[in-house]
């Protein structure tokens, strides 16, 4: 949002930036209170408060990361989408390695992880009257984007399974 010295902010920008403020300030309270809470239950409560942190933080950053990915080139977001699986199976596998959580925990941590990978999150909906206003090639991207995260997601927890004891 760039501005010319003399040029006011409008009211409408004022109430939007103060809305992102107070959702970020209310997000982390929140997520702080989530992680003293689960403290409280021993490891598996730790467990489960920092996935649910990590699911909201990874699908907020997701949800901006597929804005720009979905206009850009194929390379960039095969790229770009492998980075984010594999971050995202990384992440989860030292969460696994810190707080050592039972069998139920760890195929409940499999399973957000990969909900997390998934970086299309609200960008493009088929079924919307603003699809026809879209070309085809959108609807590839967010093809191309979804199955790169989730096959880089899967093999890199495979991998960090073996690699990372």
């Amino acid at each position: 949002m760039y501005r010319k010295k003399d040029q006011k902010i409008s009211n409408v920008e004022k109430e939007y930036i103060l809305n992102k403020f107070l959702f970020f300030i209310s997000s982390l309270i929140l997520s702080i209170v989530i992680f003293f809470i689960g403290r409280l239950f021993g490891n598996t409560g730790t467990f489960i408060a920092v996935l649910i942190i990590l699911i909201f933080i990874g699908r907020q950053t997701g949800n901006r990361l597929s804005k720009f990915l979905i206009f850009s080139n194929t390379t960039v977001m095969i790229l770009i989408g492998s980075m984010w699986g594999g971050i995202t199976a990384l992440l989860l596998r030292l969460l696994f390695l810190w707080t050592r959580p039972g069998t139920i925990s760890i195929i409940i941590g499999y399973g957000a992880g990969l909900y997390t990978s998934t970086i299309n999150y609200d960008v493009f909906m088929r079924d919307s009257r603003l699809s026809e206003l879209f070309p085809d090639r959108l609807e590839e991207n967010q093809e191309i984007m979804n199955f790169v995260s989730i096959i880089s997601f899967i093999v890199l927890s495979v991998v960090f399974h073996f690699l990372l004891k």
